[in-house]
């Protein structure tokens, strides 16, 4: 029984510090707006590609696992 309560202990701690992470990381989202409105943000097409292609086949792959009913 003092395992598990150790366990849910631990949750709650892992949630909190999950909680604390804001959603949104305000420091980098700053430096992004400064790059783009002084005109130095590039975006790499190759990089971008390859990664939209590795999220498309990852997505695939996955779907293509589940059982069908």
């Amino acid at each position: 029984m003092a395992r598990i309560l150790r366990k849910e202990e631990c949750m709650l701690q892992l949630l909190q510090v999950v909680r604390e992470i804001p959603e949104i990381r305000q420091e980098k989202v700053k430096r992004l707006k400064d790059r783009v409105g002084q005109g130095r943000y590039t975006v790499d097409a190759d990089a971008l590609a390859e990664r939209m292609l590795e999220e498309a086949l990852s997505e695939a792959l996955h779907k293509s696992r589940k059982p069908r009913h």
